[in-house]
């Protein structure tokens, strides 16, 4: 250990002398700075060199410099002057002066003073993360705050435990400024990390993490990492973090695997308070965990912490030091060592009757005292700031002098105004976050369209207050709401509310998207009360707790006892979505309270759980009552219950909830039908009601509605409509929900319909259906449409347009939002055949006939044909005969959903003798993603695919998700790039399996994130299935990309995963008549066979032979395993293409490549033979690409010397591309 620290000192002398042999060189390379503008405009370099030629105090917000990809990579010299006023508010993640710097920053000799910083992952003042950078000679003051990985010089001190690497370097820095994390891991320096050196540091400011690692110097060491610690001094007044991960130096170390290398002279004050747990604990008392050891220092008397010899002693240079006998040390280039005070964040507005509680702590543990010029307009009551009257006043903030820094004051200047709590206007309504305890009311309706709204509680992206007064809408309206903001939770109305009131409102024409915890009138709701309230006409999205008036209720909580929220006597016609789980018609989760008396006729779709009421009980702990509810939905998608999912919970109370007979259940519109026979009102689903009880008054009083003073039937409309709530008053907007998107109907028989059933309205209306042409091929009887004449004779084929329009019983109590909305059924006769020759007939005689029988009759090329949910809502049941020919350029692009492709499902479907080339899939967020995004009973053979696929989960080039599919003489290729679950084939297979015989993979899959990723199937998803491979070939790259940080991460040349668990899904049929490319790229290990090989134990699979590119180059290997290359397979060497190719093919496919005007200051020459390239006559450096016909990157070289020499996989014509400067040239190249 003496030899180590020995060592270190040496190296630092010698780096130290260097340094200063060298600084007028550098002083004389680097920017000089002296102001802000030129600051910022010398960073806009990352990798700029800066000298401080004085002070600089920066105006306004500070945006951090540098990013993960750009970090910043210069030498940052103060030159002992300071930067003042740092100011980041973002409460983003990664903040600091420099959000990351990088392996060649070092940031020396330097003040930061009265910083402020809010974010939330790593925050700091110098940097948010530091990696492989050297800090020192710097000293900060001010305050940091965030959630995790909070510190006062660095968020994270990182480096790669891994590789022989020095990590970050802390070495001579001094903070006073305080570290509060909300919730894990602050340091008094640096607030984590994995490989750190920390040298002669002193840290005089508060640190606290209520749920992490607290601790003067570091929070903790992680990720299997190490650390140093030499000559360190905690001197901070108070540490405030988690049991046994709370202490002086280092908080705590996770885990055997990570290492503590030095620890030598390190100091910690008896005078610091240690609060662990919430418990006040002497430093003699404190404990680690087993393997997870901290380092609390020598706990030394305040007092010597003030004498010059203990700093020497324990290595402190009094060249760099100030050690002053009587004092605390600073550094001889620092700025004046200062006192701050943390205030909480302050409202945007004063408002009379309203209270701010500052907050207000001395970021050196030292008392502070408020004090107000005018205490009739600002009173003080502790940290607490109380507006009394209208006025100006003048707010002072004393800290208290310590040993460390002289007293600070700093002072708030302060405007106290009122608004209005009898709203009438947009303004006012936004006014109202100014008192989130007021009590207010809507004295009109107030149109916010246009407005920029953002939901009452959330400030720029925060939720900053919950709503806890009172809102009586007096039966006025709110239209137009609009936010938009995925990636935040709680939205709604009001963001959140606690015990508030919320009555007598309604909401007409929202649009809100939100994450988690989204609804129509609030987001959360803790306690309270949501009572006669109304979402009409309006959008309701989120990815968790979506519902149409609140998105959770959850609970406040008094001792033992858990208060819940009531929502009753709430009516909707919303349209509610989740994009992953639990959406509710009327609320999306409940932890205890009561859902009752409530009307939902909207609709509700979720990729998880779907349910009319309530979508989840969410805890157990007290009783969640589900009562006298009616769901008249249009319908319900996703995994339906149609009242609510109690998780099994014991304590939800489930009485008189009834459901419309007709409400449409399934997964999608595709699956879906009536829930017949449902007669229990206690259970998940509850009963049925017919139409005409839910438009009868005495059904609803049998169910506990009030129709004295809360519930009403429109003028004439019992039996004609649903009721509304008292103040509800027409003309209301009413939606015919689930008009068809363009449909087919087959005749066979005469006995072919499509029912109007499906299509509800809104508020129960009857609807009259009418045909607009195609009256001759088709007749309405009994709500629905029959093909053929009135005798049920075939009449013809084409389209049939109808309309759909209110009934005129009741047309005149609602403005109909799509009135007139038309649609279009398709007559066909099943199995019809048809030849196509154009791509336009190929889009549109599908549609008609999507179990016709197409044959192509030429190529085809679908350049700017939409093919936008082509077969998704009537999945290709038909057959495509390519007869030998090529579809080129169909192209399609989706931002999210399920079963996303050129084809968007298939079932019962024949696709032969094609070639679909340079397809293009765009649908990174979507799921089920492939040429076909889902294909069931699906059979190819002789099929070609060719082209660009990208998706989330369940990616491949044939086919997202395979059920029951059969793959016969096919091959794939391009490249694909998926989040998770891809394959060359099939992304995941289902309950059906798969069989692919005589067929191979070529090309290139990468996933980003995580899961299986293999060349024909990535995983085999579901258990008692069958999947069959034989004959095959392997020949493509699976591999992660660099940035994939999920697990697990498999690759394998055929089949990735037999199941995600321990258990094989499938028998699997797999012998060694398959080939596997030994020059392919696997990144990561395989799961299979090695893993859950299949479920038949007596006939267990085989591993697939190895050979080389080279050597599938020729028609051998394929003959070897029985491919006919007498009427089905050839070797097109001609065409430049290394594989085998088809035969029904007049050549092969190739992908078009276009050659690139060439610019002259990239010209080169290439030519090729004995599969080698040259590429010479670049003027400059210059990177060179090679790629074959089929579009595949094969080679990628930089050079600096103007040439390059290449070699190739084999025979064949290939795309070379240089690249100069910027400028590109191209040419094509025939290895012979």
């Amino acid at each position: 250990m003496l030899m180590q620290k020995k060592m270190t000192l040496l190296r630092t002398s010698f780096a130290l002398a260097s340094a200063l042999f060298a600084s007028t060189a550098a002083f004389a390379q680097a920017i000089q700075v002296s102001n802000e503008a030129e600051l910022k405009t010398a960073l806009s370099n990352t990798s700029a060199d800066i000298v401080l030629t004085q002070d600089i105090t920066l105006s306004g917000e500070w945006i951090p410099i540098g990013t993960k990809e750009a970090p910043y990579m210069g030498t940052f010299d103060g030159q002992g002057h300071a930067i003042k006023g740092l100011t980041i508010t973002t409460k983003a993640d990664n903040l600091g002066f420099f959000s990351f710097i990088g392996s060649t920053a070092t940031v020396k000799n330097v003040s930061f003073t009265g910083a402020k910083v809010l974010g939330n992952k790593q925050a700091a003042i110098v940097a948010g993360q530091a990696e492989n950078a050297t800090i020192s000679n710097v000293y900060v003051s001010g305050y940091v705050t965030g959630c995790d990985h909070v510190g006062t010089i660095v968020g994270d001190a990182r480096g790669d435990a891994n590789v022989d690497d020095d990590g970050t370097n802390i070495r001579n820095c001094v903070s006073t400024a305080a570290a509060f994390s909300s919730d894990n891991q602050a340091g008094g320096i640096a607030g984590w990390t994995n490989l750190g050196m920390f040298e002669y540091n002193v840290a005089y400011g508060a640190v606290t993490a209520p749920g992490g690692g607290a601790a003067g110097i570091c929070s903790m060491i992680d990720n299997n990492g190490h650390a140093s610690f030499i000559g360190n001094v905690s001197a901070i007044p108070y540490a405030k973090g988690g049991n046994n991960c709370t202490s002086g130096i280092l908080g705590w170390k996770n885990g055997s695997g990570c290492a503590i290398v030095d620890d030598d002279q390190n100091l910690s004050s008896d005078a610091t308070q240690y609060f662990v747990g919430g418990n006040l604990t002497a430093a003699a008392d404190i404990k680690f965990d087993e393997n997870n050891e901290g380092i609390n220092g020598i706990v030394t008397p305040a007092a010597d912490l003030k004498t010059a010899a203990t700093y020497t002693n324990a290595g402190f240079s009094a060249d760099v030091w100030n050690l002053v006998d009587g004092q605390y040390p600073i550094l001889k280039t620092q700025a004046a060592i200062e006192n701050t005070i943390y205030t909480a964040q302050a409202p945007s507005r004063y408002v009379v009757g309203t209270e701010y509680d500052t907050q207000a702590a001395s970021t050196l543990g030292s008392a502070v005292t408020i004090t107000s010029s005018e205490p009739s307009v600002v009173a003080v009551e502790g940290t607490t700031l109380k507006f009394e009257a209208q006025g100006d006043a003048v707010v002072t903030f004393t800290a208290a002098a310590t040993d460390v820094a002289p007293a600070f004051t700093t002072t708030l200047h302060i405007t106290v105004g009122d608004i209005n709590y009898a709203i009438t206007t947009p303004a006012d309504l936004m006014a109202v976050k100014y008192n989130m305890a007021g009590n207010f009311t809507l004295e009109n309706d107030i149109d916010m369209t246009g407005v920029d709204f953002t939901p009452i509680g959330i400030e720029g992206n925060t939720s900053v207050a919950k709503f806890t007064g009172t809102f009586d809408g007096k039966g006025h309206i709110i239209k137009g709401l609009k936010y938009d903001n995925a990636d935040k939770g709680e939205v709604g109305l009001f963001s959140q509310t606690e015990n508030a009131t919320i009555t007598n409102l309604g909401i007409e024409g929202a649009h809100f998207v939100g994450n988690a915890n989204v609804g129509g009138i609030v987001g959360r709701m803790y306690g309270g009360v949501t009572a006669n309230c109304a979402t009409l006409n309006s959008y309701i999205e989120g990815r968790d707790h979506v519902a149409s008036i609140a998105g959770e209720i959850n609970n406040t909580q008094d001792g033992e006892t858990l208060n819940g929220g009531t929502v009753s006597n709430c009516f909707s016609d919303a349209v509610v979505k989740s994009r992953e789980y639990q959406a509710g018609g009327i609320v999306g989760t409940i932890t205890c309270g009561t859902v009752e008396n409530n009307l939902f006729t909207g609709t509700v779709d979720d990729r998880d759980r779907a349910t009319g009421m309530v979508a989840l009980v969410d805890r157990n702990d007290a009783p969640s009552i589900i009562r006298n509810n009616v769901v008249a939905a249009s319908h319900l998608y996703g995994d339906v219950l149609r009242i609510v999912n109690t998780a099994g919970r014991d304590k939800a109370q489930l009485e008189n909830n009834y459901v419309l007979e007709t409400t449409y259940c399934g997964a999608n519109a595709n699956n879906a039908g009536v829930m017949e026979n449902a007669s229990d009102a206690t259970s998940e689903n509850g009963a049925n009601a017919t139409l005409d009880q839910l438009r009868s008054q005495s059904f609803y009083e049998d169910l506990g509605f009030d129709f004295a003073d809360t519930w009403k039937f429109l003028e004439g409309a019992e039996g004609k409509t649903y009721p509304v709530l008292k103040w509800m008053q027409p003309k209301l907007p009413t939606t015919i929900f689930d008009i068809p998107a363009e449909r087919a109907l087959l005749y066979n028989e005469g006995q072919e319909f499509f029912s109007f059933a499906p299509i509800h309205a809104s508020y129960g209306q009857d609807i009259d259906v009418q045909i607009v042409s195609g009256g001759d091929k088709a007749n309405i009887i009994d709500g629905a449409l029959w093909a053929g004449d009135e005798s049920g004779s075939w009449a013809g084929a084409g389209p049939v347009v109808l309309k759909a329009n209110i009934a005129s019983d009741v047309a005149s109590l609602f403005n109909t939002t799509n009135a007139d909305a038309q649609f279009t059924i398709n007559i066909a006769k099943l199995g019809e055949g048809v030849d196509i020759s154009t791509g336009q007939e190929l889009v549109e005689k599908i549609k008609a006939n999507p179990s016709g029988v197409f044959t192509l009759v030429k190529d085809i090329d679908m350049s700017g044909i939409d093919m936008t949910d082509f077969c998704s809502n009537d999945a290709f049941s038909g057959t495509l005969d390519g007869n030998g020919h090529v579809v080129r350029n169909a192209s399609v692009n989706y931002t999210n959903g399920e079963n996303k492709g050129i084809f968007c499902t298939t079932n019962g479907a024949t696709i032969k003798n094609v070639a679909f080339v340079d397809f293009n899939v765009s649908a990174a967020n979507a799921k089920h993603v492939g040429f076909i995004g889902s294909a069931a009973a699906t059979k190819f053979d002789q099929v070609y695919v060719q082209g660009k696929v990208s998706g989330d989960d369940h990616v491949a080039f044939l086919a997202g998700d395979a059920d029951n599919c059969t793959v016969t003489n096919t091959f794939t290729n391009g490249t694909l790039v998926g989040r998770s679950q891809i394959g060359g084939f099939f992304g995941c297979t289902l309950e059906g399996g798969a069989d692919i015989q005589n067929s191979y993979f070529n090309g290139s899959l990468t996933a980003t994130y995580r899961g299986w990723v293999g060349g024909f199937i990535g995983l085999i998803d579901k258990a008692n299935s069958e999947v069959t491979i034989e004959n095959c070939v392997s020949i493509g790259d699976c591999q992660f990309s660099q940035d994939a940080n999920g697990d697990p991460k498999k690759t394998g040349p055929f089949i990735a995963g037999n199941s995600a668990g321990d258990t094989p899904n499938a028998k699997v049929n797999f012998s060694s008549n398959n080939i596997k490319n030994t020059n392919a790229n696997m990144s990561n290990e395989s799961d299979w066979p090695g893993k859950n090989p299949t479920t038949d134990k007596d006939n267990p699979v085989d591993y697939a032979q190895k050979m080389a590119a080279q050597v599938l180059q020729t028609s051998t290997p394929y003959e070897n395993l029985g491919w006919d290359f007498d009427n089905v397979w050839t070797m097109d060497a001609a065409s430049g293409y290394l594989y085998p190719t088809l035969k029904i093919f007049d050549s092969f496919p190739a992908s078009g490549v276009k050659d690139l005007q060439n610019d002259v200051k990239a010209t080169f020459v290439a030519a090729a033979a004995d599969n080698v390239l040259t590429v010479a006559g670049l003027d400059a450096a210059a990177t060179v690409t090679v790629a074959n016909v089929a579009g595949q990157t094969v080679a990628m070289v930089s050079t600096a010397t103007g040439a390059a020499t290449i070699q190739l996989p084999g025979k064949g014509l290939y795309l070379v591309k240089a690249t100069v400067n910027g400028k590109t040239a191209t040419a094509k190249v025939l290895n012979k």
